[in-house]
């Protein structure tokens, strides 16, 4: 059927803290949408509430985003999505980014650190070449983090030839803890002609 099914009355968001407001950057809050001629309330989209709920010149996104929409672009391009953010972390881990740089760049550190404790160099000298030593070993470490922080729903749903329909026979309240599993966030650019989904996994 092509029929738009009514929004449960628990109204289940799918996408509810995943959209940021192409505007403001707060996330869009989940809307009712507009009622069949059933009275039943259909087609529940995305609005900010920075701009409807409070002063409208925080905010300049006047528009909703349907949540259908949304559905149908993560639907069609998930696992493709998934496969490359997965293929992009482990080339970045595995090469110039990798564990060898992580381990000497602390080495290095450590050396720094016992010239200043042994009174080698002043504190001006070690915090001039310690500082961008820890900066870029947190940036390392946090590339090694998502590596292997990668969820397992996102593992399991890359390789599920069967998605479309293991995702279909979900529950919505399943289909939403899918989701928030496997996203961290969507935008999209306000203007019509250039909406687009750009996403950023989780790795938690």
């Amino acid at each position: 059927s092509t029929q738009p099914r009514p929004v449960s009355s628990g109204r289940i968001y799918l996408f509810s803290g995943l959209i940021k407001c192409p505007s403001c950057g707060l996330n869009l809050s989940g809307y009712r949408g507009c009622k069949n001629s059933a009275g039943t309330y259909v087609w529940p989209s995305y609005r900010c509430n920075n701009h409807y709920m409070q002063q409208s010149d925080k905010c300049d996104y006047t528009s909703a985003i349907s949540e259908a929409r949304i559905e149908r672009y993560l639907l069609t391009h998930i696992r493709d999505l998934i496969r490359d953010y997965v293929c992009t972390i482990k080339h970045v881990a595995h090469t110039n980014t990798g564990k060898r740089e992580l381990a000497s760049l602390k080495a290095k550190f450590e050396r720094v650190k016992s010239l200043y404790i042994d009174g080698m160099i002043e504190k001006d000298e070690f915090d001039s070449t310690a500082n961008p030593l820890k900066e870029r070993i947190r940036e390392l470490e946090k590339v090694q983090q998502k590596l292997h922080a990668v969820s397992m729903t996102a593992i399991e749903t890359m390789n599920d030839k069967d998605f479309i329909q293991t995702y279909k026979s979900m529950p919505r309240e399943q289909k939403r803890d899918f989701w928030h599993a496997v996203i961290r966030s969507i935008t999209f650019e306000q203007k019509p002609l250039k909406r687009g989904v750009s996403l950023d996994f989780s790795v938690q």
